[in-house]
Formats: C-alpha cells, sequence, structure tokens
C-alpha cells in the first residue's frame, strides 16, 4: 500500500459513491437498451421502464447529486481553480434533473395513454441516460481522482458529517428506496 493510500483512504461516501456509479452505469445501459427496442404501443413494456425512471430519479434528486455537490463544494474550497470544472458538473446535474422533471410529468397512466407522450418519455429517457451516462464517466476521470488526492481526513469527516444530514432529511420512503 502506497503512502499517499494510507493517508488518503477513501471515506464510505466516496466509496458508496463508486459503488453508485458502477450500478447506475448498469442500469441506465439496460434502460437505454430498452428504450431503443421498445414497442411503444404496449403500454405494459414501457411502465416498467416508468417505474424504474421513477425510483431512479428520486434518488438522484434528493441523494446523489446533493451528495455530490456537499462533495464538489468541498473540493472547490481545497482547490479554487476547480472551480471551473466544477460549475460544468453542477450545470450538468441541472441538466439531467429537467429531463428527469419532465419525465415524470409523463409518469401518470393518464399521461401515458397518449402514443405521443409515450414517444416523448422514450425521447427523453435515451437523452437522459446517454447524457448521465457521460456526466458520469467524466465525473469518474477529472473529479474523483482529485477527491481522492487532495481530500484528507478531516475533510472525509466534514463531508460526511454533511451527507448523513442528507440521509436523515429524507422521508422514510426515500430512505427505504436508498438503503439497497
Amino acid at each position: 500500500m502506497s503512502l499517499s493510500r494510507m493517508k488518503y483512504s477513501l471515506s464510505r461516501v466516496m466509496e458508496m459513491l463508486r459503488t453508485d456509479y458502477s450500478y447506475m452505469k448498469r442500469l441506465l445501459g439496460k434502460v437505454r437498451e430498452n428504450l431503443r427496442h421498445i414497442n411503444v404501443e404496449k403500454l405494459d413494456d414501457l411502465k416498467v421502464i416508468v417505474r424504474v425512471m421513477r425510483l431512479h430519479a428520486d434518488y438522484v434528486i434528493d441523494a446523489q447529486h446533493p451528495i455530490e455537490e456537499v462533495i464538489y463544494k468541498s473540493l472547490q474550497d481545497r482547490r479554487p481553480i476547480l472551480a471551473s470544472t466544477i460549475d460544468k458538473m453542477l450545470m450538468e446535474h441541472a441538466i439531467s434533473e429537467s429531463w428527469l422533471l419532465a419525465m415524470r410529468d409523463l409518469y401518470s397512466d393518464d399521461e401515458l395513454n397518449s402514443l405521443r407522450n409515450r414517444k416523448h418519455f422514450v425521447t427523453l429517457g435515451l437523452r437522459y441516460c446517454d447524457h448521465k451516462m457521460a456526466s458520469l464517466e467524466k465525473a469518474s476521470r477529472t473529479l474523483h481522482p482529485a477527491i481522492e488526492v487532495i481530500f484528507d481526513a478531516e475533510d472525509w469527516k466534514k463531508v460526511e458529517a454533511r451527507v448523513d444530514q442528507i440521509f436523515s432529511n429524507l422521508d422514510d420512503l426515500n430512505r427505504e428506496q436508498l438503503e439497497y
């Protein structure tokens, strides 16, 4: 084990984020593949994807993005030179959330009864999956290595306290969904 690895051991938050990224990439890859081949005439097929995306949206908006914002803002405090990169990543959060919220408007059975809305959901879903997967990859390649090198035990202690607060603020239903 290298000295830097001993000094800057990863926190449970970063490990959780890595695990989430791995699951999310696989999930979005499967969703994207299903959306590419779905027959929008068959509402039942689409309803499964809608349920998956609803849970995914809740997690991303209520937990993943707020946790990343805590980490990224802490990184920016430590290394202001990274502000531009962090701002771009936070802008990607806003774009992702706008697509998730647009899809959320189409989740109800009434909305999905319209073939036009089903096609719109598929289009939004494909765009979202491509954008989110690229964003996850970008964060993994740029910000995460910087975080692992720059953060020390005190940084992680502060981040973990703020992340614990995010989880404690979630309602019981969301907390159960997040503990997988």
